[in-house]
């Protein structure tokens, strides 16, 4: 016996050590790809989130750029245009020179560069340069205000930026173009704001115009050499990165790219610049400018993830250690009570964990098992005394020597609870009828009676709904008067509106012929002008005798002019009043179609309320007849409640004769 009982302590043991080594190699590997999958979720997080913040902040940056510059350029533009509208600038019989004095005094003012003014064949009457050449020359001559690409200047050969616009007639904006005006900003105010942003330490911004040029740079030299670097990646591969960017830039759009050039990994935002000639702005700065803490974060991580692993390393070969022995030495203990071992001692743990519990539990089963053998005794007793209802609950524990006793009480107790069972089932079923039948007999007198008060609580409240209903449909009744009243207000406010229509029309026509009226007014004025000035010649060739008369004559003609003043003034009010009409028409218009559309809406209401009135009648008419037959509920429940009390009577007698029975047969007792 004990050859046999060693190799399976011995295979006890290895197991248990087998379940140390698994749990401290799990627990480390768990440890340890948490950690290491943390800190690589950590250094994900921090490069995505750095590169999307850096993304957006760029974009703003680039968009903001974009308006700074439109908003200086607009300074300028504010300026060529008002020279444009100045009469003196179109007048003949103003000379070159002081035409020229007129826009000095504007560069001046403003600290531009210089300014000059094109007569309509392109040539600076000024100095005598030809400018016929120049496409914004040419494209002011056709009335449009030009921001032009940067170009060599012909007087001095610098890279400029001109502003030009048309010198109207006479100053009047829209009339005949008879030159144009033009302003050179200062030469470096593209570059100045490109190198006034800074994006990183080695960032930079530069500029690029509708074909792709470089028209301003943080770096001058790549600005005057005007560099375009969507030809250039034709043949150079190396910059076919940059190029499709630039691309989606003079394509006008906004947007964000990485690339590639000179083994250095750039960002760059970009956005159009508004109110130019197809420009976009661009910032650029190498990525690891903004990796510095992300790199130092990802380094922390990692360092973490180290101590982590370690950490684990060491708590899982404690654990390990903590929990096997205790498994080891409680298996085996076990493996001894299996074999009937009831006085070898229990292993004592002392931790305060689960293994305790354990150990405590195999000591309880030892005692148990201790306590089976000697509680037999007692079992046979209890038997002799007539209880059979005693049960071996650890049938499985009955082994070697103890078997055969077992097989005896079982074998007595299994006869005689046989010769009873009969006896008391049949017992058992006669007491359950009786207490059943008493019980469902009170419990249906009870509700018989509950249900009698509440059908009459219910009648009361039908009766009431229905005193409602009846209520409702008065209600209803006056409401679809009132709604037949508002619709005839209705439909006699849309008759008041359409001929406030009709008299806003006779306005308007009323105005359009004061506005004829106007016009001859004006050729009235013309031809007194005419005559004036006919009247000032002949008054003058008669000398002296004629004075008189050109006074007058010229009296005359600053009537006319007043007239005419006068006129175009009236002309002018009469038109914005008859724009205000038109608008008060269009008003008028929508105010009768939402009145009609009141008024078809106070119909539907009427219909409805009808509808609903009538329904409120129906559903009175259905409470009365709900009421009737919860009148004849009612009776029916009162006489199910008489016939439940009398077989409430019957089954509390058949219950005193049940129990009587059980009297006889409680001094068994069996399984």
């Amino acid at each position: 016996m004990s050859d046999e009982k060693k190799p399976k302590e011995l295979g006890r043991g290895k197991r248990a050590t087998s379940i140390r080594n698994r749990l401290q190699f799990s627990i480390s590997v768990l440890t340890g790809v948490t950690a290491l999958t943390l800190a690589l979720i950590m250094c994900i997080m921090n490069i995505t989130n750095t590169l999307s913040n850096l993304e957006d902040e760029m974009m703003v940056m680039a968009e903001i750029t974009g308006d700074r510059v439109s908003k200086e350029l607009l300074a300028t533009v504010r300026v060529v245009e008002e020279l444009g509208l100045l009469e003196s600038l179109s007048d003949e019989s103003v000379s070159a020179e002081e035409k020229q004095e007129i826009i000095n005094q504007r560069v001046d003012a403003y600290g531009m560069i210089r300014g000059k003014m094109i007569n309509a064949d392109g040539i600076c009457e000024y100095d005598g340069a030809d400018y016929s050449d120049r496409e914004y020359f040419q494209r002011s001559m056709q009335g449009e205000t030009v921001i032009a690409d940067p170009v060599f200047a012909k007087t001095d050969g610098v890279l400029s930026v001109i502003i030009s616009a048309p010198v109207w007639q006479g100053g009047i904006s829209g009339s005949e173009v008879v030159g144009v005006v033009f302003l050179l900003p200062s030469q470096n105010i593209l570059n100045d704001i490109a190198d006034s942003i800074k994006v990183s330490e080695n960032g930079g911004c530069y500029m690029l115009s509708s074909s792709g040029v470089t028209i301003a740079h943080t770096d001058e030299s790549i600005a005057e050499a005007q560099e375009n670097t969507i030809e250039l990646a034709q043949t150079d591969s190396s910059l076919r990165s940059i190029a499709s960017l630039e691309s989606k830039m003079i394509q006008g759009e906004t947007g964000y790219g990485i690339y590639t050039y000179g083994g250095s990994t750039k960002i760059l935002a970009y956005a159009p610049i508004p109110d130019t000639d197809g420009w976009s702005v661009a910032l650029n700065a190498p990525i690891m400018d903004f990796m510095g803490p992300t790199i130092v974060s990802g380094l922390v991580a990692v360092a973490v993830a180290a101590v982590a692993i370690a950490i684990g390393i060491y708590t899982a070969r404690k654990i390990g250690r903590t929990i096997g022995i205790p498994i080891e030495q409680c298996s085996s203990r076990l493996v001894l009570l299996a074999q009937g071992d009831l006085h070898s001692p229990v292993p004592e743990i002392h931790t305060q964990d689960e293994t305790r519990v354990l150990a405590e539990a195999t000591g309880s089963l030892v005692q148990s098992m201790r306590t089976l053998i000697q509680d037999a005794d007692h079992l046979l007793g209890e038997m002799s005394r007539g209880n059979f209802a005693i049960t071996a609950d650890k049938e499985n524990y009955y082994v070697g020597d103890f078997h055969g006793l077992m097989e005896s009480m079982r074998k007595l107790n299994h006869r005689l609870n046989d010769t009873l069972k009969n006896i008391i089932e049949t017992v058992e079923q006669v007491t359950l009828g009786a207490n059943q039948m008493a019980e469902t007999a009170q419990g249906l007198a009870e509700g018989a009676t509950d249900q009698a008060g509440a059908i009459e609580e219910l009648q009361a409240t039908i009766t009431n709904v229905t005193n409602i209903v009846e209520e409702s449909a008065k209600s209803l009744g006056e409401s679809y008067k009132l709604a037949k009243q508002y619709e005839q207000q209705a439909v006699t406010s849309g008759s008041e509106m359409k001929d406030l229509t009709q008299a806003m029309e006779r306005i308007n026509e009323t105005s359009r012929q004061i506005s004829d009226i106007i016009e001859e007014i004006e050729d009235i004025a013309s031809q007194t002008n005419l005559l004036s000035l006919n009247a000032a010649i002949e008054a003058a060739r008669a000398g002296e005798a004629g004075r008189g008369f050109a006074v007058v004559a010229d009296q005359i003609r600053k009537l006319a002019d007043d007239s005419a003043q006068s006129a175009i003034h009236t002309r002018q009010l009469i038109e914005t009043s008859l724009q205000e009409i038109e608008k008060g028409n269009q008003i008028t218009e929508r105010t009768y179609q939402s009145l009609m559309k009141v008024v078809d809406g106070m119909e539907v209401l009427a219909q409805e309320s009808q509808k609903a009135m009538e329904n409120s009648n129906t559903q009175a008419e259905a409470m009365e007849q709900i009421e009737q037959g919860i009148d004849q509920i009612s009776s029916v429940v009162q006489n199910n409640s008489a016939t439940a009390q009398e077989t409430s009577a019957t089954s509390e007698e058949l219950s005193a004769q049940a129990t009587s029975m059980n009297d006889m047969v409680a001094a068994f007792k069996l399984r």
